[in-house]
């Protein structure tokens, strides 16, 4: 049993690459270069289906807003912000079963959101 213990190798944690977009967005150095990354991560994100001109905006000014103030939190904006428009597209199909792929995403944009909260606050 010895043995078996030495020869574990740790599970790699993936993240999306939506995510790791994000993350890397929220250390541009310009505006410019944050919406460029901010879009690429949206065509990602939302391939199906498009994103008004409007929304598109309040997803960007959110994200911008967000002001993450390490890399743990880069991570939880970057997840709330996904699972947020990921969900949010979910709902607004006809299937049940992506209406409640949606609303489990949303929790966990949700839950994000309360680690952000919790970890700033106390």
């Amino acid at each position: 049993m010895a043995q078996a213990q030495n020869n574990f190798l740790p599970p790699t944690i993936l993240i999306p690459q939506a995510i790791t977009t994000l993350v890397d967005g929220f250390s541009a150095q310009s505006e410019e270069e944050a919406q460029i990354v901010f879009e690429q991560a949206i065509k990602i994100i939302n391939k199906d289906s498009k994103l008004s001109k409007r929304e598109l905006k309040g997803a960007y000014m959110l994200y911008r807003m967000m002001n993450p103030q390490d890399n743990v939190e880069q991570v939880w904006c970057a997840q709330f912000i996904v699972s947020h428009l990921l969900g949010m597209n979910n709902l607004s199909q006809s299937s049940q079963k992506e209406k409640s792929i949606g609303l489990k995403l949303l929790k966990a944009s949700g839950d994000a959101m309360e680690r952000i909260h919790k970890k700033r606050n106390g």
